[in-house]
């Protein structure tokens, strides 16, 4: 309620960052594809995939369990479904 951050992950570095359900679904400029909690008290990761290349900027859309990134070199979209 102060403004201050509640929990920080130290080298995460820049990502863009969606929510799918209670997950955050986070693609690195590094190109991992991030899996974590979506929790404001602590930070959970749930799975992480290299799967694309540096730099790696456009934001990912997500569509019926699908998501879609660009990375440098393709376009990917990889199921992310249970």
């Amino acid at each position: 309620d102060n403004g201050e951050p509640t929990w920080s992950e130290p080298g995460f570095g820049c990502a863009s960052l969606t929510r799918a359900g209670k997950t955050i679904v986070a693609m690195t400029e590094e190109g991992d594809l991030v899996l974590f909690d979506a929790d404001p008290k602590r930070y959970q990761e749930r799975g992480r995939q290299r799967i694309g290349t540096s730099p790696t900027r456009a934001h990912p859309a997500l569509a019926n369990g699908i998501l879609y990134a660009r990375t440098p070199a393709e376009l990917l979209a990889i199921d992310l479904k249970p």
